[in-house]
């Protein structure tokens, strides 16, 4: 359980946005990986297009979204287990909890108040959002930057 709690935490600390944009880049046929692909046009895309193609939804599906889903239900757990220990005073409690938690995923949750435990669920989510319309919707670099403010509001 180590082993899995460390690469997820790897994954959400350093490696999400990255690892996103890449599967994101390669199943939109983005133009940086024209070079690499002859993938215009899908009808005529070589085989290792295909696959890696495959590849790169299965990574959008099980890292870009399922993996915050997988760390909403950890940290929701943990949430309930607090509360049955803490009914009041939460905010106090929930430093005392933390610190005397010793799951492998309670970095996740822990350097926050008990209201903001899903942070680092939120920023996974919304870089997904933000990496997907800029990079799957528009591939010229001025309407990428149209793009953005349009997501964000």
């Amino acid at each position: 359980r180590d082993r899995v709690a460390f690469v997820s935490m790897l994954l959400v600390s350093t490696l999400y946005l990255p690892i996103t944009r890449a599967a994101v880049m390669v199943v939109r046929c983005h133009r940086d990986v024209q070079c690499i692909w002859d993938c215009a046009k899908v009808s005529d895309a070589d085989r290792s297009y295909v696959v890696a193609f495959i590849i790169s939804s299965v990574v959008l599906l099980l890292l870009s979204l399922l993996c915050p889903v997988f760390l909403a239900f950890v940290i929701r757990k943990k949430k309930k287990q607090f509360e049955a220990m803490y009914p009041a005073n939460r905010d106090i409690n929930w430093v005392t909890f933390t610190q005397e938690d010793r799951t492998s995923y309670k970095d996740i949750y822990a350097g926050f108040e008990y209201r903001w435990a899903y942070f680092q669920v939120w920023i996974m989510l919304f870089k997904t959002v933000m990496c997907i319309p800029t990079l799957g919707l528009e591939q010229d670099g001025r309407n990428q930057l149209v793009t953005i403010p349009v997501v964000g509001v």
